[in-house]
């Protein structure tokens, strides 16, 4: 969102100054030192950055569209900051309504892209009302299932439910890198006898071995697991899913353990504990942390912001506990 606000503000001195700066201001986005120069930017020009506050809460009521990011999962674990992306032409379009002036040479840029904008966000309303997103506590409920359909399980890793039909459940499966990831490690999995799939004709045989693997895709889908087991080989993986924010223990989640209790502030901070890889070892300062939940939830206050940035570092380091370890081992 940074990154759109600034694409409004900003002034070039000629054309190939403006194209070697848009292409620095889209293309350093995993770079935490440049959003900050960003944000400090628009902090200093009172338009934009009333523009930024009107965006970001315009973006949680759902005016400017999120990018729903088919990331493979090794994109995912790089992306640490987990910015959220929305489409430049969702943004723009809410920008001008909210009265913002839209350069000319933007609508010109842009003008194939608004068209393509349009048109295909009437397929991925679509696709959303047939596969929202679930959330965590229905989740956890799920996991007290005796089986899960593959499709389901799949779907509920990559952050989904759906009620759409099996065939649906697999057209929109095939085509995402993660989905494609999944079936293949869970395949190995069946393989080592680390992933029992029930159901599964692992025998398929094809003459002329045209379509054997269009075979293998509707057997592997057409085969169930058993949810705790999935979700604890799933876990064990290492791979950076979202769903799985909460540390599995055993062959269920503790916060199934505690009786399927939990709250928003809990479910940050447990994302925050995972996505900062923060330890007894590795404290972050209370600063990165703050702005990582603001990040996250732009609706916390600074207080609220503060209290769960202290609770999620260990109390020493109130102290200078470690910090004081660690000078005295250096």
């Amino acid at each position: 969102m940074v990154c759109l606000v600034m694409y409004l503000f900003l002034d070039f001195e000629d054309e190939q100054h403006r194209t070697a700066q848009l292409k620095d201001l889209f293309y350093r986005h995993d770079n935490p030192d440049f959003f900050q120069i960003l944000e400090d930017a628009i902090r200093q020009d009172a338009k934009a950055q009333k523009c930024l506050t009107d965006a970001v809460q315009a973006a949680i009521d759902g005016q400017i569209e999120q990018y729903d990011k088919d990331y493979d999962f090794d994109r995912f674990e790089l992306d640490m900051l987990k910015r959220p992306e929305f489409y430049t032409v969702s943004f723009l379009a809410w920008a001008e309504g909210a009265g913002n002036k839209i350069p000319e040479y933007i609508t010109n840029e842009l003008k194939i892209r608004i068209e393509h904008y349009f048109q295909s966000k009437v397929w991925r309303d679509e696709e959303r009302r047939k596969f929202p997103v679930i959330d965590r506590q229905d989740f956890i409920r799920r996991t007290n299932e005796p089986l899960w359909k593959m499709t389901d399980a799949i779907l509920y890793a990559l952050g989904y439910q759906s009620r759409a039909t099996e065939d649906a459940k697999v057209n929109f499966l095939k085509y995402k890198d993660r989905a494609k990831r999944l079936m293949a490690y869970a395949l190995d999995a069946h393989k080592a006898h680390d992933l029992k799939l029930y159901d599964f004709d692992d025998h398929l045989f094809d003459v002329d071995q045209k379509d054997i693997e269009e075979k293998r895709q509707k057997s592997f889908y057409a085969s169930k697991v058993k949810p705790k087991e999935f979700v604890t080989w799933l876990d064990g993986l290492g791979l950076d899913i979202p769903i799985l924010d909460g540390k599995i223990e055993g062959n269920v989640s503790s916060h199934v353990q505690a009786g399927g209790y939990t709250t928003p502030y809990i479910d940050l901070m447990i994302k925050a504990i995972r996505d900062l890889k923060i330890t007894k070892d590795n404290q972050p300062p209370v600063k990165n942390i703050q702005e990582w939940l603001g990040q996250q939830n732009p609706d916390l206050s600074e207080r609220e912001k503060g209290y769960m940035a202290t609770f999620l570092r260990h109390p020493e380091m109130k102290k200078g506990g470690y910090h004081g370890k660690n000078k005295k081992n250096g």
